[in-house]
């Protein structure tokens, strides 16, 4: 029996041992002015490594949790204020519940960012006095992950951040706390649902609140896609004020035909909209939802020569124009379309025949929805080609062939080709060849093609030059990166 007492003993403490309790900790890297909160089951010190940084202090336990016990005295890193640029909130410290966060950040002057304020659980916080006092460089503060319903304290919780412009928070703490507490003293640029004024009431509790106070407030954005496409947003539940990007995805054979976004989910207020020219329109989101429409619609993809401005365009329109039609406000020669353009083979393209007279080629940014399986020969020949637009709309993610795709275009100085996904397998035999007036090929990244069908892909580009300068022995696919290669970054 007593053998048995002892290995269950022993075994109880293997167990502790394995579920080695979690302790709250601040850490203080000096070395990027970092101040970090985190749960974890390592006691960091002095000189350990936290984040790739040294540490350079660290508080602990009750220190953290119950920074100042009723009230009296400052947290003790207070005497750090000067130096902190940024504080982080660690995932981690979610499982933390503090008690107080007053003047947790008291006195930060220089303190620019706090990262991450989601992981602080403020569930059973009573004081938040003083917590971001005259932070006189922060710019913003999301809370609105704040539960402050325990909160009986709150004095001057954001007062003196004289740069503080937005505090995003959906919620209304205006009638939280059992008395007014002021808490906008001197804050002279906030702006939420109104701008700040800095008497009372205006500088009170009343005025946390996301819709006639100071507050900025997340609202939902409501798709419509009609026909064959999606919406893709920067953002679907966007802040008041923030700049919202659209992006507009048709379904293979389809284009965008027009969009459309209304106030709320009535279509009886339009909000003005920005069209980039690339794809992708801008807005900026009211204080209340919105609903975005757009109408997609069956297209084809053409090649369209207009000899007038001796100009190639690539283009997905919807009208599918002929010869003798006006394209970009020219007449058009010549006309190709669907699988003439997105499989066009490995042999010569219907438009080689006006290579030589060929002087612009632009791509549309409505192509950008084409996926070209060959761009074998697409430009080939275009020895009097001087101008390239809009190549960041030419989809390259299913070409299979890129052979001979600029070869000989011996005008062409420079090409940025960073929006180029290439496929691991494609071929891109002589795509560059006698390119001779090629001197930059802007990649950041190495495209990894096997030397078997990338053969002579540089040939007789004599004046490239990327990370190395031109070698005539050197012209396979190898050389297609920006680090040992002819390619060149955009810094």
């Amino acid at each position: 029996m007593k053998r048995i007492l002892l290995m269950l003993v022993l075994l109880m403490s293997v167990v502790t041992g394995a579920m080695a309790e979690k302790t709250p900790q601040v850490i203080w890297c000096e070395g990027n002015a970092t101040m970090y909160f985190t749960n974890s089951d390592t006691l960091y010190a002095a000189g350990d490594t936290y984040d790739g940084k040294t540490v350079t202090s660290v508080w602990s336990g009750v220190s953290v949790t119950n920074a100042i016990p009723d009230g009296y005295g400052m947290p003790k890193w207070y005497d750090i204020r000067n130096d902190v640029l940024t504080v982080c909130f660690d995932p981690s410290f979610s499982e933390v519940r503090p008690v107080t966060t007053e003047s947790w950040f008291e006195e930060f002057r220089y303190l620019t960012s706090v990262e991450h304020l989601e992981y602080l659980n403020t569930s059973q916080v009573t004081r938040t006095v003083d917590m971001f006092y005259n932070c006189k460089s922060l710019g913003t503060l999301d809370v609105n992950s704040f539960d402050l319903h325990k909160v009986t304290h709150a004095l001057a919780m954001f007062g003196s951040c004289e740069n503080l412009t937005t505090i995003y928070c959906d919620n209304d703490w205006s009638e939280m706390f059992s008395e007014e507490q002021y808490i906008f003293w001197n804050c002279y640029k906030l702006k939420g649902a109104v701008s700040h004024r800095n008497y009372e009431p205006y500088v009170t509790s009343s005025m946390a609140n996301p819709v006639t106070g100071y507050f900025t407030k997340r609202w939902p954005i409501n798709f419509n896609p009609i026909g064959n496409g999606t919406i893709v947003a920067s953002d679907d539940n966007p802040y008041t004020n923030q700049t919202v990007t659209l992006a507009p995805v048709p379904d293979d054979g389809y284009a965008l035909f027009d969009i459309l976004v209304t106030r709320g989910t009535m279509h009886d207020v339009v909000i003005p909209h920005t069209n980039n020219g690339n794809g992708t329109y801008t807005f900026t989101m009211p204080a209340e939802e919105v609903t975005v429409d757009a109408w997609f619609a069956a297209a084809t993809p053409q090649v369209v020569w207009c000899s007038g401005n001796s100009t190639l365009f690539f283009t997905n329109p919807m009208h599918q124009y002929q010869v003798g039609d006006t394209f970009e406000g020219q007449e058009v020669t010549a006309v190709w379309n669907g699988d003439a353009v997105t499989n066009s083979g490995t042999g010569a393209p219907g438009w080689s025949d006006y290579s030589s007279n060929v002087t612009k080629v632009v791509f549309k940014h409505d192509f950008i929805y084409v996926k070209p399986e060959s761009l074998g020969n697409w430009l080939r020949d275009m020895t009097n080609l001087s101008e390239i637009e809009g190549i960041e709309f030419l989809n390259t993610s299913q070409a299979e062939n890129m052979s001979h795709m600029f070869a000989n275009c011996k005008l062409i100085q420079t090409i940025d080709l960073n929006s180029f996904e290439v496929m691991s397998g494609a071929n891109t035999t002589g795509m560059f060849q006698g390119c001779e007036a090629l001197t930059t090929i802007y990649c950041d990244k190495a495209w990894n093609i096997p030397s078997i069908i990338s053969a002579n892909m540089f040939l007789g580009c004599t004046s490239l030059k990327g990370a190395i300068a031109y070698d005539n022995t050197w012209i396979n696919g190898a050389l297609a990166n920006p680090d040992t290669g002819y390619f060149t970054k955009q810094w």
